[in-house]
């Protein structure tokens, strides 16, 4: 083994990244099972690369993609046994990432891995720190690629992938914080953007920048991670699918997000709607985030009054925040366990929290109501549950509603479809310098058609401040981050003793 190391490049002081099936390879003569054949492989990687050198396996969790805590010291990694006996060795550290963990063992594994931020590709991450470090992939019974390769593409800003936050628990010796998780993430919904090596690997190989060596049923192969950098770097240009399962389908996937807003019919509104009207019409929408009810409801107030759009793309960074993907609700209920609903999409268009992950199955009844959002405020209304960030799933319940769950336990089914989108926001009025904040998922209906019909009307008599515009944005999203340049914004609360906006806005949102 250390000899088909010393084969395929490895020196020592080399700091080693390694994918590994070791199974593959059989049984080693230090002894059968999983200790065995650990021994035999992290021995030859000490063979090879002395104590100056440095091994780094990936542990990788995505816990807070699966909604579940992560602590470095306790949570399992999911890339096979001898990534996990490495992980739990004496001498082995491992990184906070709760995505791309990786554990080490070597002289450079502190420099490696201390402190990496919350984007799992970021400059400054284990993988960037690796690049600069100029370190050796070395994969056994793996080809070429690696998860690396995931970081350079990032650095090359490939079309097919963006950034999405996670929000979920860190842990570590009985302390408990709230942390977020960035990594590069593909449309799922597009099969063509799954990752595929192999063109890669051959194409490595060709160059003569990947190198391998046969033992046991198996094989190492290894390349550096600049050379790893500089053919990518060289071939995306030419070849911009390379990476993905479009280059062997010749399917070439649509990147450009998609916006509408979708199954929702969207009415044709009358000239001279009232408030109240306009509040029937936005009611029934979900209003909050990125999807279908968001540009439902700028299609609507478009008839009222007049309105420009700003999109911005799914993964783009809006100071801390980042634009989610598009979500779009398909069906939900809730049921006894004999099939009888309870609540269903069809009747409560507001069923589900925006940005709900999907979820199908029986759960008791302490369960489902830690997934209930419901305001005792008002126990007659259905709030606005929203998701955004946490991976989780969620209903929305009036308040009066939650008498009729009282079985141990239920069916839920939440289907649900996320994609590449763009948030949308919108600015009504022309040539201004000061704009009126709306926030269209916070407010109630009411709230936002009132101020809507109450600009439309003061416009058209006369009475509106020059220059005077709504912007109207979808939360989670502050106006700060999403608003034009070079304007004034004001929160309706504050044009109480503006003689401008007539008694208007001081009703329209209590102070």
């Amino acid at each position: 083994m250390a000899d088909a190391l010393h084969a395929v490049g490895l020196k020592r002081g080399d700091i080693v990244f390694s994918h590994s099936n070791v199974g593959f390879f059989g049984v080693a003569s230090e002894g059968k099972g999983a200790k065995g054949s650990f021994d035999a492989v992290f021995g030859a990687f000490q063979d090879a690369l002395g104590p100056e050198g440095t091994l780094v396996v990936p542990t990788f969790s995505y816990s807070f993609q699966r909604a579940e805590p992560y602590d470095p010291d306790q949570t399992p990694g999911v890339c096979g046994a001898f990534s996990e006996m490495l992980r739990g060795h004496p001498l082995a550290l491992r990184s906070d990432d709760p995505a791309y963990s990786v554990a080490a063992i070597g002289a450079r594994a502190r420099e490696m891995l201390e402190d990496v931020p919350e984007d799992s590709f970021d400059s400054d991450s284990f993988f960037g720190r690796f690049l600069r470090a100029n370190g050796v992939i070395c994969n056994l019974n793996f080809d070429a690629g690696s998860t690396f390769v995931h970081y350079v593409e990032k650095a090359l800003t490939v079309p097919y992938r963006y950034d999405k936050a996670f929000a979920g628990v860190f842990r570590r010796r009985g302390y408990e914080e709230t942390r977020r998780s960035i990594i590069w993430v593909r449309d799922m919904t597009q099969p063509e953007t799954n990752a595929v090596f192999e063109p890669f690997d051959r194409l490595a190989r060709e160059r003569g920048v990947a190198r391998s060596a046969a033992i046991g049923r198996g094989a190492i192969v290894s390349i550096g991670a600049r050379d790893t950098f500089e053919l990518l770097q060289q071939a995306l240009p030419k070849r911009p699918w390379l990476l993905t399962a479009a280059a062997k389908s010749r399917t070439i996937p649509d990147t450009k997000p998609v916006t509408g807003h979708g199954r929702i019919v969207i009415p044709k509104v009358p000239r001279e709607i009232d408030a109240g009207g306009l509040e029937m019409l936005l009611t029934p929408l979900i209003r909050q985030g990125v999807g279908p009810g968001v540009d439902a409801a700028f299609a609507i107030l478009a008839q009222v009054a007049p309105l420009t759009l700003m999109r911005f793309a799914t993964g783009r960074r809006l100071g801390q925040f980042i634009v989610p993907e598009r979500w779009e609700v398909k069906e939900a209920r809730l049921a006894n366990t004999s099939g009888e609903n309870l609540f269903s999409l069809a009747e409560m268009p507001g069923l589900v929290a925006a940005h709900s992950r999907g979820f199908h199955g029986e759960i008791e009844r302490p369960k489902l109501m830690a997934h209930i959002v419901t305001n005792t405020k008002e126990p007659d209304q259905t709030p606005a549950g929203e998701l955004t960030f946490a991976n989780d799933w969620g209903l929305c319940l009036p308040a009066r509603e939650l008498s009729r769950i009282s079985s141990d336990r239920y069916r839920v089914d939440i289907e649900v479809v996320q994609c590449r989108g763009a948030l949308s926001v919108g600015i009504i009025g022309d040539d201004i310098d000061q704009l009126v904040t709306v926030d269209l998922g916070g407010e109630s209906a009411v709230d936002v058609a009132r101020m809507v019909i109450a600009w439309r009307d003061r416009s058209n008599g006369g009475r509106l401040a020059r220059g005077l515009g709504l912007f109207i944005h979808p939360r989670p999203f502050p106006a700060r981050l999403v608003a034009p340049p070079n304007t004034r914004l004001i929160q309706p609360r504050d044009l109480a003793g503006n003689d401008n906006l007539a008694a208007g806005f001081e009703r329209l949102v209590p102070p």
